[in-house]
């Protein structure tokens, strides 16, 4: 199993390499890693090759990058020391792959994401097709570029490698020759004559006889190099306008209609007029004309913020101060619930004095801030 993860064979002048886990999009493990290594070390000293190749097995892409869950199983239960270990081989393997004397031709056909990049961006010859779906995704599960990609990116143009780091997006074969991730495009059917003649004839004549211009479009199929057409599609909890392409716009449910409806009771604000203050604890009586303080000097009080001299001489007293509005008043000093006898007035007008001057010794009061 081991030895079919990678196919290796010579045809003519040309070095095959087939990475055999169609079923896993070709994801790379440790294996796979040592095997390629010793196919190039095995070639590079070798004089009937001339040209290596590599590409994947099945319809589905080159190359999807690092086994995750072998990664995952390793770290949950054996620590990670093989997952560390494949890391060390696998960017040995790259930096090989970029200093390999011979021409290193990779066809990125299809998915080429992580570690798939790797094994061919970093090559002498990189082949993209119409099917291309190149990217960086380390992002969305917590990593960096790795396997050299902050390098690549780095030589994209503006600040195209900072967005394909950042957000993982994938982009297709016009926009991986523009960010210097390719430098070819060969249609996807056309292949198999490349790699055929690659083993007669020079590089240089082959790709003259099969290269063309990248086309531009809006879909993978058509052959995108748009970022935005290759982007996956989100989910319904995260987006949920997403449409296939050439489907017809959704239609718009109009707006409820406000006939037979009761209209909302609203009520107004400011109110039209404020509602009449608390007579018993809201007002104060002034001492010297026996009538209401003015509006500036009236305290909003509640039982439990009255004063204690108040209540506290008042309930002494056995009386209670008068109230304005009381029709049974006789007398500023004197008051309609009031059960004392006429000796108890200097008491009750104790109480107001110190009623008044509670209210003169508030700041608000004085700047007439209170109602």
């Amino acid at each position: 199993m081991t030895d079919d993860c990678v196919l290796r064979r010579t045809e003519g002048r040309a070095a095959r390499l087939t990475l055999n886990r169609p079923r896993a999009i070709n994801a790379l493990n440790h294996a796979m890693v040592t095997r390629i290594d010793q196919a190039l070390t095995a070639w590079e000293h070798d004089p009937a090759v001339r040209t290596v190749v590599i590409d994947g097995a099945g319809e589905r892409g080159l190359c999807a990058g690092g086994d995750i869950r072998a990664i995952h199983q390793d770290v949950s239960s054996g620590g990670g020391a093989a997952s560390a270990a494949f890391w060390a081989d696998e960017y040995r393997l790259n930096a090989r792959i970029a200093r390999y004397p011979k021409p290193y031709v990779a066809l990125m056909d299809g998915i080429v994401m992580g570690g798939g990049v790797g094994i061919s961006a970093h090559g002498s010859v990189r082949i993209v097709t119409e099917r291309s779906r190149v990217a960086m995704p380390e992002t969305g599960i917590g990593f960096v570029p790795d396997v050299g990609g902050t390098y690549l990116l780095s030589r994209a143009p503006g600040e195209l490698g900072t967005h394909l780091a950042l957000t993982g997006a994938a982009i297709g074969a016009a926009d991986a020759l523009l960010c210097g991730l390719a430098d070819h495009f060969v249609p996807a059917e056309l292949l198999p004559d490349l790699a055929a003649d690659l083993a007669t004839d020079e590089l240089p004549e082959v790709l003259a006889r099969y290269t063309r211009p990248a086309p531009a479009g809006n879909s993978p199929s058509s052959g995108s190099g748009s970022t935005a057409a290759t982007r996956r599609k989100p989910s319904r909890r995260s987006w949920s306008g997403w449409r296939p392409p050439g489907s017809p716009p959704p239609r718009r449910r109009p707006p409820p209609s406000s006939a037979g409806r009761r209209p909302r009771s609203r009520s107004p604000w400011p109110p039209a007029a404020a509602p009449a203050p608390s007579v018993r604890w809201s007002r104060c009586w002034n001492r010297s004309t026996g009538s209401p303080a003015p509006p500036s000097a009236r305290p909003i009080w509640s039982r439990a913020s009255a004063p204690r001299s108040w209540t506290r001489t008042a309930a002494r007293a056995g009386t209670r101060p008068p109230w304005p509005g009381s029709a049974s008043r006789t007398s500023p000093g004197s008051s309609p619930r009031s059960t004392a006898t006429a000796s108890s007035a200097p008491a009750a007008d104790r109480v107001r004095r110190s009623n008044c001057r509670a209210v003169e010794r508030n700041p608000l009061a004085r700047a007439g801030a209170l109602p």
